[in-house]
């Protein structure tokens, strides 16, 4: 139920830190199969072309599949009891996910897992957008989507010791308890917002049908620039995501302790800094000039893959480690623009599609290929390369960021005015 007293300050932030908490355990949950792909592996006996089916496709396929009906549904319908609903779904199919004996069935429930989180995402970027304007929205989703790598900071930190004091299974028990206890506090605390109350003048609130709502989307160049570019950057993250802590395990004789915790502190914290920088440095620089929005990623994604390559390629740590914590800083500063730029350019009636359209390239792209193909490359390259193939696999898939930073060079030119299109009132900067 929409409400249309105006919300305070401190209600505005406390929505906003319940969704960041929602978006923390929504990658944990997704990300804390990688730092137990190598128990997993041994206990099932499975190759890195079937683990990397696991944690990318068994996920990816289905969760693509249900964003597009999930953010159709939630640009009509009450977004707070669809986040709720999905999190007490997709925490307790993870807690299931322990009590697998089996490949085919731990697959299964990884299928379910998917379906649920595609509550998490479109939804969530909505409502967060009715709750602040354009010129804050960036650092607004910032703040939202900064759980995720706060999420994935705590799968590889408490995932990989809890595995190695008891068990994989009991990895899967800790996770998905807590999205169940959660889910009832944001179906009882979250207020639905008045759909548009944050814009000025938008011309359109209610939802199109779907084939308009897609017309609408794609037919603004800068928004099909925007869902390539991301899509190849989280290929070239996804990938990294997945596939580092085998590599820590592989090539730097770790145990999942150690290599949680180097990923944990050397990666996820320097991505929590990136996408907050990458949300309040183009908040601030769009008020001068709205393509910011774009050339700010732009310029981060092109730089990212040398820092990454250093990571794979320095057999001393000491080098290794910062050229990772440098990567881990500029391969997150595109995540919060880039939403904001596919939330600015469309009305709020197709806002939910939006995202849902972005979040499709990057999971059918990124998590559904990636980490199957870095397997498959593992595989192949196994009998030449030995344990270090996946060295050479990770550093391919890193040249996703270049191409990610051409395509938002390219978004930039016509973004001022397809914002403009879209929300005619609005300052949008200078052309």
């Amino acid at each position: 139920m929409s409400t249309l007293a105006e919300p305070s300050i401190a209600y505005r932030r406390y929505v906003l830190a319940v969704m960041a908490v929602i978006s923390a355990l929504n990658m944990a949950d997704r990300q804390v199969v990688s730092i137990l792909i190598e128990p997993i592996k041994r206990e099932f006996g499975v190759s890195d072309t079937e683990m990397g089916m696991l944690t990318g496709l068994a996920f990816a396929l289905f969760h693509a599949v249900a964003c597009v009906p999930i953010a159709l549904w939630a640009d009509r319908s009450v977004r707070r009891t669809i986040v709720a609903a999905g999190l007490g779904v997709w925490s307790a199919l993870t807690v299931v996910t322990g009590l697998t004996t089996s490949f085919a069935s731990m697959f299964a429930i990884r299928i379910g897992v998917g379906v649920g989180e595609g509550t998490g995402g479109p939804p969530a970027h909505s409502l967060v957008s009715d709750y602040f304007p354009p010129e804050r929205r960036a650092g607004a989703l910032a703040v939202l989507i900064v759980g995720a790598p706060i999420g994935s900071m705590i799968a590889y930190g408490a995932g990989g010791w809890v595995n190695e004091w008891y068990g994989w299974r009991a990895v899967f028990f800790l996770f998905g308890g807590i999205g169940v206890v959660v889910a009832p506090l944001v179906y009882f605390t979250i207020r639905e917002p008045v759909r548009g109350r944050s814009d000025v003048g938008s011309p359109v609130v209610e939802a199109p049908p779907f084939r308009e709502g897609i017309r609408i989307l794609l037919g603004l160049s800068s928004f099909r620039h925007v869902v390539i570019a991301s899509a190849l950057n989280s290929t070239a993250n996804y990938t990294f995501l997945i596939w580092a802590a085998p590599f820590l395990m592989r090539v730097h004789d770790m145990g999942t302790g150690a290599a949680g915790t180097y990923l944990a502190l050397g990666f996820s914290v320097t991505n929590i800094f990136g996408v907050m920088l990458g949300g309040g440095v183009t908040d601030a620089l769009g008020r001068r000039d709205q393509r910011w929005l774009l050339w700010t990623p732009a310029f981060a994604s092109a730089i990212v893959a040398p820092f990454a390559w250093g990571f794979l390629f320095f057999n001393d740590l000491r080098w290794a480690i910062p050229c990772l914590a440098v990567a881990g800083l500029l391969n997150t500063i595109y995540i919060a623009p880039v939403y904001a730029a596919g939330q600015n350019v469309s009305t709020p009636g197709v806002r939910a599609l939006a995202s849902a359209l972005v979040t499709l390239a990057n999971t059918v792209l990124g998590l559904g290929i990636g980490p199957v193909l870095v397997g498959w490359m593992n595989d192949y390259g196994a009998e030449r390369y030995g344990e270090t193939a996946i060295r050479y696999s990770l550093a391919l898939m890193l040249l996703g960021h270049i191409g990610a930073a051409i395509h938002l060079a390219l978004a930039s030119k016509t973004y001022v005015a397809n914002t403009s299109l879209n929300n005619p009132e609005e300052d949008v900067g200078p052309a």
